[in-house]
């Protein structure tokens, strides 16, 4: 092999890399961009929470850990903000035994939905989970509190069903109304 030979080969492999250093850089920028555009709310996202608004009752069930089971009214209260993007809910639900509160701030980014939770007693945790259409699983998340949340919502009625550990209460079923 002469020196001119082994000169090229050399270069081309300086230009292989050079050409594997810019497919690297240019598959970080397209990543990146691409994580960047899921994290920016979208026409998509717009709306998630628009049949949220208003104020709601509606009645159904605790199911507590012993196995009992109590009947429970519930109210709730959503305020809609930013296209749809956001809501916050006050919910009151009362049964026999007890007297739930609870203040909740979702946001909506496309599918993905984050948020908090908030009830008395210093008691908190977080939000998490997908829309699919009318629908949402959520995860709940925090002191006392690891449960999954399946949401369906209409125009005029809501079903909210709740699983796992809530405190005391290992299952929750509502159906409401606000038409």
């Amino acid at each position: 092999m002469t020196t001119h030979d082994r000169a090229a080969i050399s270069s081309s492999i300086r230009f292989s890399k050079m050409q594997l250093l810019s497919l690297r850089q240019v598959f970080s920028l397209t990543s990146f961009f691409i994580f960047s555009l899921a994290l920016w709310p979208t026409v998509a996202s717009a709306g998630a929470f628009d049949e949220f608004a208003g104020t709601w009752r509606g009645t159904g069930q605790f199911t507590l850990k012993d196995g009992r089971t109590e009947t429970v009214a519930c109210k709730i209260k959503s305020t809609v903000e930013v296209n749809g993007t956001r809501v916050y809910q006050k919910v009151k639900c009362k049964s026999a035994s007890r007297k739930i509160k609870v203040r909740i701030s979702l946001v909506a980014n496309r599918q993905a939905i984050g948020g908090s939770w908030s009830a008395s007693g210093a008691v908190y945790g977080y939000v998490q989970g997908y829309a699919n259409g009318r629908s949402m699983n959520l995860q709940l998340s925090g002191r006392r509190i690891s449960a999954a949340m399946k949401l369906y919502t209409s125009a005029c009625s809501q079903k909210m069903t709740v699983s796992g550990k809530i405190g005391k209460v290992r299952h929750i079923t509502v159906q409401l109304a606000k038409c």
